[in-house]
This record gives structure tokens, C-alpha cells and sequence, in this order.
């Protein structure tokens, strides 16, 4: 029996031992073709023996179906001795790679590269998928206003079916549903005007969001007044929960539908609600960070502090991804109509979301008043640096590249591309992204820039240290040249990992999240719900306000 490395394991079935045995009968009595290279017996075996008794009782069915495999390959004026001999010179032995010639996509690092870039990717679609819905939600109101609002009849068929006499009173075609005659109260409300048509008007949307964000800041800077008891302390945690929230659904409730409005366009009030609203987001961000340094004061409040560094910087990433995603429906809303077009022609200036939420996003990174040493401003700013260098260097990657080349499902991120592409894709939310970074790093102040450098550096320095000592910042030229090197060493590697995908330990990273969020109520749905807030943001709406 020949060792098991030399077996070749091949397909087999009874069928193929059947023609096996047809074979050797017609064959005269000569030993078994082959059988002496395949076993150490020299038994010979006849038609008549083999008739007996079956050959799987000597020879496994691997042996048998490379027997007759290699009978069937033998060239006719060559023996299967000499043509197993020409097997044999040709095989060569398989011996075992040593781990330093591993391909890199045998290594575990190929496999947590892989897991680290299907969590981002995850992270982003989640994102995504959340844009879409607040999208559906919204058409989804508008389409339910519009079926409880009657459709419009003619005033003849109205006193017709109001009547119900007459031959075609009391005919209704086949195929048609028969419906409820109107009432008067209906067709009063049809042609007055129900209260539906007036909570989806976009400008009492926008100027109650507005008036909303306005109340919801007084009221959190109140709670900040005075922090003495645990009562306090949780309701301004509590307050500060709630009043991110309200930006994250004012954000995606006021730009999405107005994503197509551009500062040209005739619709002057609507622009001013809109500007009003996105400035009110910052002022409103601005406040809540105030409340968060009030509230990281005490022991209480900084039990609360990874929830709430994790979810103003949340705000930021959703934001980002926002202005991402209506860059991309603008950019396939202007593909589908054609150049040629009156409308394409006439059509100019500057998408209004656009520009009004960049400018509230820069106006967030450039007003926050930094600290060193503060709990919780290293985590947010690093956070903050993070996500706007991630979106630029996505940009960088698709101009040059064409396509995002850390995203490639290719082993080391390797692009989909054959040939390097003549011209790159330049986004549209390119000069954006590049508006917020410039605020983000500190603008044209040195002094700024080189507090942003300080607070990294200290953020840093701090989940290394236990100790409070060792996060200080000394004076003199030496240190602060060594922060300078790491903090651009950290905003390189950032930028490198965004662009090619390569893993960075240096770079930059987003505050851990905590185990578990608490609950945030919404007070508008739980509130009165025409009440007097609501009769004042729907008169100020309706009449305007400066």
C-alpha cells in the first residue's frame, strides 16, 4: 500500500468501478495495469478472479479512479509504468511557507484591516441609511397632509351627489369605487383651508424649529445658574441630552427639504429662515458646550461625560454626512436634467444648504473656546479634527484616484482600477469640507493654532497618564516644538489612513461610546399639540420676524 501523500483523491463512483471490471474482461489475463507502481503486492489479477471477487476489497476507490484515469492518459506507444515514471519526475513536494514569506492577505493583519474597514463602512451606512429616513419621514407627513386634505370637485357634481337623484345620481360605472359623498363641513375645510396645509408650510417649519432652538438654549443656560444639588445636576445633563437632539432632527428636518433652493432663487423669506435657523444650530451647540464645562465641574456631572462628548460629537459626524449626502442628490438632481435645458440655463448661484450649513459647522469650530486640561475638550476636538480630516481625505482620494481607495475591498486597499485615471472626480462638497478644516485647525490665528495643538497634545498625553501632573504643558521652545511634530505627525496619519486606508496607531482618533444611551424625550410630540407655543412660532411664521 502506497503512503497516503502519494494517493490522489479523484471522483468515483460505482459506475466507474463497473466500467472498470468491463474493461479488464475484455481484456486477456495480464496483471492489473499500473497496480505494481500503485501497491507493494505482486498479485496478479484475472477476469475471472475479478468477476469473484470485487477490487475494492484489495484497492481503495482513490487507487482504483487514478488507475484508470491514468490508463486512459497513456499515449499509445507508451507504457503506464514508463507514463507514472513521467508523473513521478515532474511532482514536486509541498513543503510549508515560512510565516516571513506570507502574503499579506494570509497574515491576521489583512483580516483586522478587513474587520476595521467593514465596521467604518457599517458606521457609514448606518448614517446613511439614518438620512434616508428622516427623508422618508418627512415625505411621508407630506403625503399623509395631502390625503386628509378632500380633493377639489366641481360645484355641479357636488350638488349633483349631494341630491343622489337621477339617473346618473344613482349609476356608478364599472371599475370605480363608489365614495362617501362630501359633506358641507368637508368642502368648507377644502375650500378654506384644513390646519394640515399649514403645519407642512416649510417657513412655519422653519420658524418654529427657529423659535424652538431660542426657548430650548434660555432654558439650558437657566438650569446652568445653579448646580447645588444632584436634582440639578441631572436636570442639566438631562437638558443638555434633549438639546443635541433637537439640533440633530432640526438639521435633517430644515435642509433636506430645501436641498434644491439656491441664494438666487425669489423665495427671499424662505432664505432668511433658513440662515436664521443653521445660525441659531451653532449659537445653540455653542451653549450646549458652556453647559457641559458647568456640568463637568462636579463629581456627578463627570459620571456623564462620555455620553455626552459622544454625542456632540455625533452631531458633527451626522452633520458632516448630511452635507455629504444633499451634495450628492444636488449632484445627480443636476445630472438628470439636460444641459440644453431653459431651466439649466436660467438657474445659477450657489446651493443654499450648502452654504448655510458649512458656514454654521465652521462657525461651531472657530467659537469654541478651547481649554487645556479640561474634561472633555481634548475628546471633543479630537473627535472634531478626526471626522473633517476623514471627508477631506475621502475628497483627496476620489480627485486623484477617481474612486475612494480606502474603501477598496482589494488586499492593502489596492485601487479597482487597472490604469491611473486621467482626471479625477472633484466633489462638490469639496470647498465645504475645506471651509470647515480651515476653521477647525484655527484659521489665520496663530494663537489659536497653537492652542488647538495644546489641547491635543494634552488629550493625549491624558489616556496615557493617570496622573493629572503629567498632562501639564510646560513652557519653552523644545516642548513646544515636540507638540508641534506629534500633533502634525497625528493630523498626517489621519489623513494618509482616510486616503489609502493604511492603519495609523498615531493618528487620530473618535471618543470611545458609552454602554449604554439614555432614553431622550421629545417634548414637542409629548406636548400640547396646538398649544401656545404653537400659536406663537405659527404667528411668527406666518407674519415674519427680524
Amino acid at each position: 500500500m502506497p503512503p497516503a501523500s502519494s494517493i490522489i483523491k479523484l471522483p468515483f463512483s460505482a459506475s466507474l468501478n463497473k466500467r472498470w471490471e468491463q474493461w479488464l474482461a475484455s481484456k486477456q489475463p495480464t496483471p492489473v495495469p499500473g497496480a505494481a507502481n500503485l501497491t507493494s503486492s505482486s498479485t496478479q489479477v484475472s477476469p475471472q478472479s475479478a468477476a469473484v471477487t470485487k477490487l475494492s476489497g484489495f484497492f481503495s476507490q482513490s487507487q482504483l479512479a487514478l488507475a484508470l484515469v491514468i490508463v486512459k492518459a497513456t499515449s499509445g506507444g507508451m507504457s503506464s509504468t514508463e507514463y507514472c515514471q513521467r508523473l513521478l519526475k515532474h511532482a514536486k513536494a509541498g513543503r510549508p511557507v515560512p510565516p516571513d514569506m506570507y502574503r499579506y492577505i494570509d497574515t491576521t493583519e489583512h483580516w483586522k484591516d478587513m474587520c476595521d474597514k467593514y465596521f467604518e463602512e457599517k458606521m457609514t451606512l448606518e448614517t446613511k441609511i439614518r438620512c434616508l429616513e428622516e427623508a422618508q419621514r418627512i415625505l411621508k407627513e407630506k403625503l399623509r397632509s395631502n390625503e386628509r386634505s378632500p380633493p377639489r370637485d366641481q360645484p355641479g357634481s357636488i350638488i349633483g351627489n349631494g341630491r343622489g337623484g337621477g339617473e346618473n345620481g344613482g349609476h356608478v360605472d364599472a371599475g370605480t369605487s363608489r365614495k362617501r359623498p362630501a359633506t358641507s363641513q368637508e368642502i368648507l375645510e377644502d375650500r378654506l383651508g384644513d390646519m394640515s396645509k399649514i403645519d407642512g408650510d416649510i417657513c412655519v417649519i422653519l420658524s418654529s424649529r427657529a423659535l424652538h432652538i431660542i426657548r430650548q438654549k434660555a432654558q439650558l443656560e437657566s438650569a446652568t445658574q445653579e448646580l447645588n444639588t444632584l436634582v440639578q445636576i441631572n436636570a442639566l445633563a438631562k437638558y443638555i441630552n434633549q438639546t443635541i437632539n433637537l439640533l440633530d432632527t432640526t438639521i435633517s428636518t430644515c435642509c433636506l427639504p430645501l436641498k434644491v433652493l439656491k441664494t438666487t432663487s425669489k423665495e427671499s423669506k424662505m432664505l432668511l429662515l433658513l440662515q436664521q435657523v443653521l445660525c441659531q444650530v451653532a449659537y445653540c451647540f455653542l451653549a450646549c458646550f458652556n453647559a457641559m464645562n458647568h456640568l463637568f465641574l462636579t463629581i456627578s456631572g463627570r459620571l456623564k461625560q462620555v455620553e455626552i462628548v459622544s454625542r456632540m460629537v455625533m452631531f458633527f459626524k451626522k452633520s458632516l454626512d448630511l452635507l455629504q449626502t444633499i451634495c450628492a442628490l444636488q449632484l445627480e438632481d443636476d445630472r438628470s436634467r439636460s444641459p440644453r435645458s431653459k431651466r439649466a440655463r436660467l438657474e445659477g448661484g450657489e446651493y443654499a444648504v450648502n452654504k448655510y450649513l458649512a458656514q454654521a459647522l465652521a462657525l461651531i469650530t472657530k467659537e469654541v473656546k478651547w481649554e487645556i486640561n479640561q474634561p472633555g475638550h481634548g475628546d471633543i476636538l479630537e473627535g472634531m479634527l478626526f471626522l473633517v480630516i476623514e471627508h477631506t481625505g475621502r475628497l483627496i482620494s476620489d480627485s486623484v484616484f477617481g474612486e475612494h481607495v480606502a474603501a477598496s475591498d482589494n488586499p492593502a486597499n489596492i485601487s479597482n482600477s487597472h490604469t491611473f485615471p486621467s482626471r479625477g472626480l472633484l466633489r462638490p462638497e469639496s470647498r465645504y469640507m475645506i471651509q470647515v478644516l480651515y476653521a477647525a485647525l484655527g484659521g489665520s490665528d496663530h494663537d489659536r493654532k497653537e492652542l488647538i495643538i495644546r489641547v491635543v497634545s494634552a488629550g493625549h498625553s491624558a489616556q496615557n497618564s493617570t496622573s493629572r501632573d503629567s498632562t501639564a504643558m510646560p513652557s519653552g521652545s523644545g516642548t513646544s516644538g515636540e507638540m508641534l511634530r506629534k500633533a502634525k505627525k497625528k493630523l498626517q496619519g489621519t489623513l494618509l489612513q482616510s486616503m489609502l486606508g493604511e492603519i495609523d496607531p498615531e493618528s487620530l482618533r473618535l471618543p470611545k461610546k458609552p454602554t449604554e444611551m439614555s432614553e431622550v424625550e421629545d417634548k414637542r410630540l409629548n406636548g400640547e399639540k396646538y398649544g401656545k407655543e404653537w400659536l406663537l412660532e405659527t404667528v411668527w411664521g406666518l407674519i415674519g420676524w427680524d
